[in-house]
């Protein structure tokens, strides 16, 4: 048996000339079920394998033009992704559970100021947290692992963008 679900929102607000505003959400899903059959010293065995995933994601998003120099947005965003499975092998009366779980969430921070109408400027700041779970456990023999990891990451960013030949080429300088 077999289930899928997917459903995404957005939604783009613009309150005035200046602002923008940007929000979205999108959340997904499966799950298969499935029976190991075997038979067993003349007994008939039956196991239920299964393997759900969810994942939920969203972000909201905002540019602000503040003059036509000067241009700055804001990001958030998030995820979630989750996976659970349980594996039944009857032959070798085992069961198998593992479990993934994968949590995100950031922010961006962002300026365009542009000096002349062929030269800008990008500065930036950038915060990211990832965290990972893993979980597996067998019945025989018995045996369980769980494994959680946290990475953090601060980054800041510049970019100057100059453009030539009537904007035909556009270089760009990055750190």
């Amino acid at each position: 048996e077999f289930n899928f679900y997917d459903t995404h929102f957005r939604l783009l607000y613009e309150p005035s000339q200046k602002d923008y505003f940007r929000i979205n959400f999108l959340a997904l899903g499966n799950q298969l079920d499935f029976l190991e059959n075997a038979i067993i010293n003349g007994l008939s065995i039956s196991r239920k394998s299964e393997l759900a995933q969810n994942n939920l994601s969203a972000g909201i998003y905002y540019k602000r033009k503040w003059n036509e120099k000067l241009v700055s947005d804001v990001q958030l965003y998030g995820s979630w992704y989750q996976l659970k499975a349980t594996n039944f092998d009857i032959l070798n009366d085992q069961r198998l559970i593992q479990e993934n779980e994968v949590v995100e969430s950031g922010i961006k921070l962002s300026s365009i100021y542009q000096f002349a109408n062929t030269t800008s400027i990008q500065i930036g700041y950038q915060f990211n947290e990832t965290g990972i779970t893993n979980f597996e456990q067998i019945n025989n023999p018995f045996f369980e692992k769980i494994d959680k990891q946290v990475i953090i990451t601060n980054s800041l960013f510049t970019e100057l963008g100059h453009t030539l030949f009537q904007e035909q080429t556009l270089i760009k300088f990055g750190l």
